[in-house]
């Protein structure tokens, strides 16, 4: 049957399936025929699985129902075959746990299916109610929870059990020093900064007396009550919240180096020293002022620096979802669950259908195909037999198999890809070492500049040598130059955030005005990575069937499979038909019976595959062949009018894909990309990275999956999109919030802007003190004044930063992207 038969029936259909109703919980299609139904006070609701309304009764149940009038997205779908047994970790707290006190113990986990405040909302009231539950902690943004409880009254299995029946499928880590030393040290930092704000009003309040006092008069005894508070107040700010520059610079200093601290750090202590001389004393001018707000910026900045720093997404999350938190264990006869850091090199394992093998090992008993997308980047599962390696995180698609492991912990090659994604990191930040040995020769300069003062002035006016010498140190302490890149960062952020770009690196927008290539992945970055019926081909022997007979055909069998394409036939299931003896055949796909009838779906020949650069299923019955089903991964919305954009941009575009040459050429002939590569592993994108990056050119790289983690990571700049897997973006520097890609272009031109405004800032800071400095070194400038300055000029960087925030935003929709000049890549 040719595809112009077959058009008014399609027509048909897809005006059919826009009509059909949605479930109530995940808001998915009802499949046909299907009649479950949800009962609420406001009448039944439909929905699309038992899974989803075991989830709504469960929450029903609990009195809960509030939760769907909150919601601001629609919740994620029960994943029916990841039942864990959850009885495996039913031993000692202090495995998974830490002390909490009063026989408590506290427990981290990774929830997966979080989508707004509601859900926070619906697991804090839903484990609320449970004995024994005494707080959760749910950080909305990566699903990070903490849960304190009391496991003499209720075991670990019965809270994980909880978890899941609302809905949320809950992760297992384990609190490792290195994670705990990184919280502390963003609370501490947090805390000294408040310490230095608090301190800096307090002091400029009395600041504030003191000077009305010089021209309206004030008695001793009020100026005095002043200055000893203010004495009191600055006190723990120079040595708590100013600790970290003291320490700094002498580690410094013990190291034979010059850092930017040291001339803070001397700044602080002198200007700090001779206001407690003087106030001792009775006599001199005070600079408790300068002092608190001199902290307060820098501490501010070294604050917005470690922000940007830290990465939104740890590996140690992406990592916690990549593998599974339990495994089934042969001991002798009997099959055992436990958790699979337990396992060791020997250990025989069974992994059922649906599942991720925990470790890397050899199939002993079984055939199976498995998805290894981790690794070779391929959509199309791989064949398993006996005597076959499979990988830790990779999944098992068609029957169960027993396994023997090979390798473990950090052995196996989920975490050996990890260590290339963390090594291909650490080799990135070249321009910061270009960037401290500036600062040493400028530290250097100021402290050489600070002595010749210091020796002309105790000649010449000794008793205003310290004076003098202090506006120097003040006047060159370089709180403009810090929070001239921090500010500007910081403003190019939240715009590139009201674009849809979240920012997870702080060297990214600087780059991004260096890249020449953007390298795409296909498969879920310029296509949707949801394969789409697109055509039926019906056989004589077909005919009778008609499309939407074969199509759920088709269905009955894909129920029965965890391949990627069964999920394009979903929509096309019927209630009326139903698999029985499904079996997956070696390298010939799945074949069962039908009403009564034995069929069997699998690749179609190459050639078809070729000529439409689809996949092409072939459905056979007793009569032979019926039909062949084309389907197409889908385009992005937006891809043809980004990837058009970019180029007249002037940047170089490559498509790099696991896929085979007819797919990824298809692709980039649609959207008009001129270099194509495909059968690309992990490893071939990464040296195709490092090869245009031999000739000095920067390369972003734009992926969604596992297996483009280490060629984001190698990348000068990378993108994960909308919907990417955790790993992807734990190594990406900008994550897409929107399912577009337009986006990319926002990014290229706030980073344009924000480079402009840098240089602005950095040339009014080395400006400043360029000029101010050789004012105070011949004493017209007090220290008080000198602070002023460093405070207004501080000020003009922030507010000169604030200008990246009036970007015209572009709207989503291709026609409203006009051409913009400042995407012009300059040469």
């Amino acid at each position: 049957m040719t595809r112009s038969n077959t058009t008014d029936t399609r027509a048909h259909e897809r005006r059919t399936d826009e009509h059909r109703a949605h479930c109530f919980h995940c808001a998915e299609p009802i499949p046909r025929g299907c009649r479950l139904t949800v009962t609420l006070d406001d009448g039944q609701h439909p929905v699309c699985c038992a899974g989803c309304q075991a989830v709504v009764q469960t929450i029903v149940g609990h009195h809960l129902e509030r939760y769907y009038q909150h919601r601001e997205q629609p919740s994620v779908k029960p994943d029916e075959q990841a039942s864990v047994d959850w009885a495996a970790f039913d031993r000692d707290p202090r495995y998974w746990g830490k002390p909490a006190g009063a026989g408590k113990w506290q427990l981290a986990l990774l929830l997966d299916g979080i989508r707004c405040a509601a859900c926070v909302w619906l697991i804090q009231s839903g484990l609320g109610r449970l004995s024994g539950v005494s707080s959760i902690d749910i950080d909305l943004v990566s699903g990070y929870t903490e849960i304190t409880w009391d496991s003499e009254s209720l075991t670990l299995s019965r809270l994980m059990a909880a978890i899941q029946r609302l809905g949320y499928r809950p992760h297992l880590l384990q609190h490792d020093e290195l994670e705990n030393r990184h919280k502390q040290h963003q609370r501490r930092a947090l805390t000294r900064l408040l310490v230095a704000g608090l301190g800096m009003m307090q002091v400029m309040m009395y600041a504030v007396g003191l000077y009305a006092g010089d021209f309206q008069g004030m008695s001793d005894n009020a100026r005095r009550f002043l200055e000893g508070v203010s004495l009191l107040v600055t006190t723990p700010v120079v040595f708590y919240a100013a600790r970290p520059f003291f320490a700094a610079a002498w580690r410094n200093l013990k190291a034979g180096q010059l850092g930017m601290d040291v001339p803070v750090s001397l700044a602080i202590g002198l200007a700090y020293g001779i206001s407690c001389w003087h106030y001792v004393r009775g006599a001199g001018a005070l600079y408790f002022d300068s002092v608190v707000m001199f902290v307060f910026f820098l501490t501010l900045a070294r604050y917005l620096e470690m922000r940007l720093n830290h990465k939104n997404l740890s590996l140690s999350q992406a990592f916690g979802r990549l593998l599974p938190s339990t495994a089934r264990r042969w001991t002798g006869a009997e099959l055992q669950t436990v958790p699979a850091l337990d396992l060791v090199p020997g250990d025989h394992i069974e992994v059922p259908p649906g599942e991720v093998f925990p470790a890397d090992g050899v199939i002993v008993n079984g055939e199976t195909e498995a998805d290894e997308a981790l690794i070779t980047g391929e959509a199309i599962p791989v064949a398993k037999r006996t005597g076959s390696r499979v990988i830790a995180g990779s999944g098992n698609l068609g029957q169960p198999v027993r396994v023997e492991v090979k390798k473990t912990g950090p052995d196996n090659t989920a975490n050996r890809l990890a260590e290339k994604v963390l090594a291909a990191q650490l080799q990135r930040p070249q321009r910061v070492q270009l960037a401290n040995r500036l600062a040493k020769h400028f530290t250097a300069l100021v402290l050489l500049i600070a002595g010749a003062v210091a020796w002309r002035w105790i000649g010449y006016a000794p008793d205003r040598a310290l004076s003098v010498v202090l506006s120097v140190l003040v006047v060159s302490c370089p709180c403009a130059l810090s929070l001239a890149t921090p500010a500007a960062l910081a403003a190019a952020n939240r715009r590139l955030l009201k674009s849809g770009l979240l920012i997870t690196r702080n060297k990214v927008v600087e780059t991004l005005n260096q890249i020449r290539h953007v390298v795409f992945d296909k498969t879920g970055t310029l296509t949707r990575g949801r394969p789409t019926v697109t055509a039926v081909e019906l056989s004589p022997a077909g005919q009778a069937f008609g499309r939407r007979g074969v199509l759920a055909v088709i269905a009955a069998l894909e129920r029965h499979s965890e391949h990627p394409v069964a999920a394009a036939f979903d929509t096309y299931s019927d209630s009326n038909l139903h698999a029985s003896n499904v079996r997956l055949e070696k390298g010939q796909g799945l074949s069962g019976t039908v009403a009564g009838e034995h069929y069997r779906i699998g690749p179609a020949d190459r050639a078809k595959q070729q000529a439409h650069a689809a996949t092409a299923i072939r459905l056979s019955g007793p009569a032979g062949e019926l039909a062949i089903c084309y389907l197409n991964d889908d385009l992005r919305v937006d891809a043809k009018h980004c990837v058009e954009r970019l180029r007249e941009a002037g940047l170089n575009l490559h498509l790099l894909t696991g896929d085979g040459q007819g797919v990824a050429q298809s692709v980039a002939d649609e959207v008009a990309l001129g270099t194509v590569k495909w059968k690309q592993t992990p490893e071939d994108k990464v040296n195709y990275i490092k090869q245009l990056q031999r000739d000095s050119d920067a390369v972003l790289m734009v992926g969604d999956g596992i297996n483009d983690a280490p060629v984001l990571a190698a990348a000068d700049a990378s993108v994960a999109v909308h919907g990417a897997t955790q790993l992807a973006k734990s190594s990406a520097d900008i994550l897409l919030a929107k399912d577009r890609l337009m986006p990319l272009v926002d990014a290229f031109a706030i980073a344009r802007i924000t480079r402009r405004v840098l240089r602005q800032n950095m040339a009014w800071a080395i400006g400043y003190n360029l000029f101010a400095i050789p004012f105070a070194a011949m004493g017209w400038v007090a220290p008080w004044m000198a602070a002023i300055g460093m405070s207004v000029s501080s000020l003009i960087v922030v507010l000169n930063a604030s200008r990246i925030a009036r970007y015209r935003r572009f709207d989503d929709t291709p026609e409203s992207h006009p051409s913009v000049p400042l995407l012009q890549v300059s040469t």
